[in-house]
């Protein structure tokens, strides 16, 4: 095997696969083929580094078999496994490595937790953890550090054992004393998270996931780090020159990513297999930003999970050189004495050539290029007559942020292609992510933290504070007009999963607290959370169920209802299959879009409000639409060739370092450039700049 020696691999096990197919996803698709006699017919149940925890379904035998080597370790047979499609976490707890092991298996929603070492008759079951109300179960994340394991809970408590070999069996060393990081509240979708370690640090990486069916689209991420010997959680935003690998509960963290030739700070996540492939899912931690791309490969679509193949080699550390020499470059500052002699500020600045400081200009941020008058006063006119790529904006622009909790703006201008960094920083001091909501008139609505509800103009480097909401959980939420104008009113809206009570909060000018309203209702109704934002339409607020049925709020009555027509569009059976829905106003008229995974095409409808039902819309004729993960927008093209285009938000990057625009064509129904291999920013929202602002 040493082809597989060289770099991380995707494998896929199970009973219906006669031999293994191993893809490199991260270089040219380099793939091979090799039979492991060991495992045909088998089941994968988790994995640890190089080692896989192997079940015969059949005669319920289970062995450990090693990757490169083909080494096989009996264990005693497993008589209750984790089902097809249940998840579990394997973990092999040590003082030296593997085989002499303990063997630690931890399966999602169980109550016991797995345990045997090589050469016992039979699997032992611990089962010594509770939570807040009694007994809890496992979430099947599982990791090892030395003789010590580490698990999780439903609940949310981390539970620490003892498995030192000596030890008959291993006994939990504490239970609750540590309970994972918070959740990010203004997320209701899917969550997994992971336990990692590294050089004695224990890292919560938390996935924020979008499901459909067997498949979970990953739309965010955050993680926290415990440092050695300390108990409390730490946000951060990257984890340094690491690169982490995810494959179901399962997860193997690589310190030195350079040296294995990986990309550092990078968290690389498998999806089920399809048909043609299986989703990668890479988290740029650098951006945050997301690429999604199908490893095409002999997989088979709807079988087991696959798994990350990471052999030793990726894990060894590099000793520094100790002829190594470390370089600092020290630039001198301006006005310095340098060589004996003094660079005159006074005498630098004005002269330059203009021509060189309109190139410079261009260059520069947005806040930048306001602050030149404060570096030359010679240069006032040069700030007013030279534009910055927002003034040319003839289209929505991108908004996103460059981490998750520093909000520092760029923009990406869909007709252009370009990226533009404004160089700006607003920032309420709170180290909960920040997240942008939705846009109007050069203003963004964002929540973080705890309940906390601020509007930013970027532009203006302004933020207007609201007070706290008294809850994060929420279906959707917008705001009308700008803070200061007399009809200024933010509406967030929660519905709790079609059980039949509706809660709207809103909030106007001058209001010492939230206005929280609850309504209760009888036609059926289930607004998708955090899918996305009530629509304002002729003086009402309208929110899209997931069938694609239609709760209104009257802003004036205080009121709200769920019609009985529309009737819905999908039935229990099928509306799953959407992965997001939107609406939108055009020329006076309420659109419907349902959007599905995996690049198929999307549906679209128009409310006939003579007859109060949905019509199939097949044209958009001159109309652009742009969609985030929250809110749409509809305005008219500026081009001809450029209606009937659904524009996302992910861009393509070409061979030269250019980056195009990813649009939905409603015409061809498909999107170009392909579904697949683009880059999507985790925070993200399309946003119209005030012209007046600049």
């Amino acid at each position: 095997m040493a082809t597989y020696a060289l770099k991380p691999w995707l494998v896929q096990f199970g009973a219906a696969l006669e031999v293994q197919s191993f893809v490199s996803p991260f270089d040219d698709g380099s793939s091979y083929e090799e039979e492991i006699p060991a495992a045909q017919g088998k089941r994968c149940l988790g994995w640890h580094g190089e080692w896989l925890l192997m079940r015969d379904d059949a005669t319920a035998g289970c062995f450990l078999l090693h990757l490169a080597s083909h080494r096989t370790v009996h264990l005693p047979p497993l008589p209750d496994p984790p089902g097809p499609g249940e998840s579990s976490a394997l973990a092999l707890a040590s003082e030296t490595a593997p085989p002499d092991c303990t063997v630690v298996l931890s399966v999602h929603e169980s109550r016991w937790l797995l345990h045997c070492r090589p050469g016992d008759t039979e699997w032992g079951r611990l089962s010594e953890f509770e939570g807040d109300d009694g007994i809890d179960f496992l979430d099947g994340a599982a990791i090892a550090h030395g003789t010590r394991v580490y698990v999780t809970t439903m609940g949310g408590v981390v539970a620490v054992l003892d498995a030192t070999p000596s030890s008959p069996v291993p006994r939990v060393e504490s239970n609750g004393a540590t309970t994972l990081p918070p959740t990010c509240p203004t997320h209701m979708r899917t969550t997994s998270h992971l336990l990692l370690e590294s050089q004695g640090d224990i890292f919560c990486v938390r996935l924020y996931l979008q499901p459909h069916g067997r498949q979970r689209r990953v739309v965010d991420v955050d993680i926290h780090v415990k440092r050695r010997a300390e108990d409390t959680w730490e946000s951060v935003d990257t984890i340094g020159g690491r690169a982490v690998f995810i494959g179901g509960h399962n997860s193997s963290l690589v310190s030195d990513a350079a040296r294995a030739k990986l990309q550092p700070n990078c968290i690389h996540v498998l999806g089920m297999p399809l048909d043609g492939g299986i989703p990668l899912y890479t988290i740029v931690l650098d951006d945050m930003s997301i690429r999604c791309k199908l490893v095409q490969g002999s997989f088979d679509a709807g079988g087991d999970e696959a798994y990350w193949a990471v052999p030793s080699i990726c894990f060894e550390q590099e000793e520094p050189s100790k002829d190594s020499t470390s370089c600092e470059v020290s630039g001198a500052k301006l006005g310095e004495k340098q060589g004996g002699q003094n660079a005159s500020s006074t005498f630098l600045w004005p002269s330059l050539p203009r021509d060189l400081l309109e190139l410079i200009v261009q260059e520069v941020t947005f806040m930048d290029s306001l602050r030149l008058p404060a570096v030359c006063k010679g240069w006032s006119g040069l700030t007013r007559s030279t534009s910055t790529p927002i003034h040319h904006a003839k289209s929505p622009l991108l908004l996103t942020t460059r981490s998750r909790t520093q909000c520092r703006f760029a923009t990406f201008n869909p007709m252009t292609g370009k990226m533009y960094d404004l160089g700006i920083y607003i920032s309420s001091g709170d180290p909960e992510p920040q997240v942008l909501r939705c846009s109007k008139r050069g203003w963004v609505l964002v929540t973080e933290g705890d309940g906390c509800v601020s509007v930013m103009n970027p532009l203006k480097g302004l933020i207007v504070y609201l007070p706290p909401m008294d809850n994060d959980f929420f279906s959707g939420i917008t705001f009308v007009s700008e803070p200061g104008s007399p009809d200024f009113m933010v509406v967030c809206v929660s519905d709790w999963r079609g059980l039949g009570t509706t809660t709207v909060r809103t909030w106007r000018n001058d209001d010492e607290d939230w206005t929280v309203t609850e309504f209760e209702y009888d036609v059926p109704f289930n607004f998708p959370p955090a899918s996305h934002n009530p629509v304002l339409f002729e003086g009402e607020f309208y929110c899209l169920g997931t069938d694609g049925g239609l709760g209104v709020f009257n802003p004036n009555k205080m009121t709200w209802r769920v019609l009985a027509k529309p009737e819905p569009l999908y039935d229990e059976n099928t509306m799953e299959q959407n992965e997001q829905r939107y609406l939108v106003v055009w020329k006076g008229q309420l659109i419907a879009i349902f959007t599905v995974p995996h690049g198929e095409p999307m549906r679209m409808f128009r409310l006939d409000r003579s007859q109060m039902a949905w019509s199939e819309l097949e044209d958009l004729s001159d109309a652009v639409l742009f969609f985030d993960s929250r809110d749409a927008l509809a305005r008219p093209a500026i081009r001809d060739d450029l209606g009937n285009r659904i524009y996302v938000q992910s861009f393509a990057e070409t061979n030269d370092g250019a980056s195009n625009a990813v649009f939905y064509s409603v015409k061809k129904r498909q999107y170009c450039p392909a579904f697949y291999g683009n880059i999507e920013p985790v925070n993200a929202i399309w946003f119209e700049p005030n012209l007046q602002d600049l």
